[in-house]
């Protein structure tokens, strides 16, 4: 018979170490870490975004540009009469297009559809005689289905030429010809 138990733990054999006192973070010093990292994430975020995926807000008034600026241009139709004209934008843009019809005073050298922003729009070359046009001024407007819902109108000057960018229903038309007879081409291409 045992007079003691043996299965007891004694103070000897397991000794834990004491536990290390450690001062606590500081509510400010937390806060601060966290602040600082969520602005790092942020701005890297909106950096990387504007870096990546440029602004594409003046997209058809660019290609309208440089389109306008090519030095031979391959035309789809040249000089197509009125009824040419109707028939082609609206297979091209539908209906509803807002094109000025040629007159006297405003011939249609050619046109062509163009592809901006992964969407067909039309180009259309005209030449511009009458009051205050120099003989053989060359215009050229871009139509396109508007991609963005306010109406918005934009005039600005680019070398020698200006730059007319307008709402006409559901269509963004831009045009582009010299600044010395922009009184003149302007309302006969409709700009408002």
């Amino acid at each position: 018979m045992k007079l003691v138990d043996t299965d007891a733990d004694r103070p000897d054999d397991e000794a834990e170490p004491a536990p290390a006192v450690t001062s606590p973070v500081p509510e400010k010093r937390r806060a601060t870490a966290s602040l600082l990292l969520t602005l790092v994430i942020l701005t890297s975020t909106v950096v990387t975004i504007y870096t990546v995926f440029p602004a594409r807000r003046d997209e058809l008034a660019a290609t309208a540009i440089a389109e306008h600026r090519r030095a031979a241009p391959e035309w789809q139709l040249t000089a197509p009469d009125a009824r040419e004209l109707s028939v082609w934008t609206m297979a091209l843009l539908g209906a509803g297009a807002p094109v000025p019809a040629p007159d006297a005073d405003l011939a249609v050298i050619g046109v062509r559809p163009i592809d901006v922003l992964d969407r067909r729009g039309a180009l259309l070359r005209y030449r511009v005689a009458g009051a205050g046009a120099a003989a053989g001024d060359e215009v050229s407007l871009v139509i396109h289905r508007a991609r963005d819902v306010p109406p918005r109108r934009k005039t600005w000057k680019d070398g020698a030429e200006v730059v007319e960018s307008w709402r006409a229903g559901g269509f963004t038309c831009v045009a582009i010809g010299p600044a010395a007879s922009a009184d003149t081409w302007r309302p006969k291409l409709g700009v408002p």
